[in-house]
């Protein structure tokens, strides 16, 4: 008579087999990797990186305007170089001609994803109509921030906020 082994047998105190635990484990390694070296690049901001690449026009900076491009800020009569060092290289620019003379303006797009419930009509494996829907997730592009200077000086500038659906 051959004797089955009972439940309290078969267990063992490992709930997975070792193979899965090291897949695990890898990958836990991997991504604690990847978040260190993430943290590590964002050591210096941006910001310090704009500053570090136009050290003398930063310096010719007032206190307070430095402190302002510090905070990522801008002001009216702020040149090219203090408005490029807060907030960065433009996405586009452009020139117009006006009656009070030549105007520069630097556009700044920023990217944010729009989600949108489609519904439509099928049918079922027996020809009913069936109506189903689904997420239609797309990347918009959008003017965040726009910046006009005349004779190299900023006149006018403005934040804009993302539109909602």
């Amino acid at each position: 008579m051959m004797r089955t082994p009972t439940n309290a047998t078969k267990l063992s105190l490992s709930p997975r087999p070792p193979r899965v635990w090291s897949v695990v484990v890898r990958y836990l390694s991997l991504l604690l990797a990847g978040g260190l070296a993430l943290l590590c690049g964002c050591a210096t901001s941006s910001i310090e990186k704009r500053r570090a690449q136009r050290p003398e026009a930063y310096a010719a900076l007032s206190s307070d305007a430095r402190a302002q491009v510090d905070r990522g800020e801008i002001a009216e009569g702020m040149d090219t170089n203090a408005v490029f060092i807060a907030w960065g290289r433009p996405t586009k620019i452009t020139t117009r001609s006006g009656i009070d003379g030549r105007e520069v303006e630097w556009w700044y797009y920023q990217n944010y994803l729009k989600s949108n419930r489609v519904y439509y009509y099928t049918h079922d494996g027996h020809g009913y109509p069936v109506v189903d829907a689904y997420y239609d997730t797309s990347a918009w592009k959008y003017v965040a921030r726009k910046v006009v200077f005349r004779d190299g000086q900023v006149t006018w500038f403005r934040t804009y906020a993302p539109l909602l659906p």
